[in-house]
């Protein structure tokens, strides 16, 4: 199998949304690096190391910190379903007061930020799903790592 290239964005978005998603804490995150970059023949030292500063400083914002060290239950790239309905959100945290947050992992925009409203579309079907199943207070969010931007919805 041949090294990825990660000379196209989207290929990026998809080599860090692979580390993220095997992250469950931040002391995680090396190991997360490791794995990713060994499964996507990943070989470059530096790709790793930047990888990793740019990820460790955005679980670092105290926004996005309580995701991964302040929850009670995560559920992490897991489908999701509800009748015929099946979601597969990035992150679900619930917190320690019962509330739940879904959290989308995006790297990049459309230039004309075209993205944001299908992305907000998205996020509500996992919020309507998780109460359909009983998770209480509900809230999403669309972070955007590269840019450090984290949208309500």
């Amino acid at each position: 199998t041949r090294a990825v290239a990660l000379d196209n964005p989207r290929v990026v978005g998809i080599y860090y949304h692979a580390i993220l998603s095997a992250v469950r804490r931040p002391a995680d995150l090396w190991k997360a690096v490791e794995r990713q970059s060994r499964g996507l023949k990943v070989t470059d030292p530096q790709v790793k190391a930047r990888a990793y500063e740019i990820l460790s400083k955005a679980l670092e914002s105290p926004e996005v910190a309580p995701w991964f060290t302040g929850y009670k239950r995560i559920i992490t790239e897991r489908e999701i379903c509800s009748g015929t309905d099946i979601q597969r959100p990035d992150r679900v945290v619930v917190m320690p007061d019962g509330s739940t947050v879904v959290i989308d992992y995006k790297f990049y925009h459309d230039p004309d930020r075209s993205d944001i409203n299908r992305n907000k579309r998205q996020l509500n079907r996992y919020i309507a799903l998780l109460r359909s199943l009983g998770f209480h207070n509900v809230s999403g969010r669309l972070w955007y790592i590269f840019s450090n931007e984290i949208l309500p919805v």
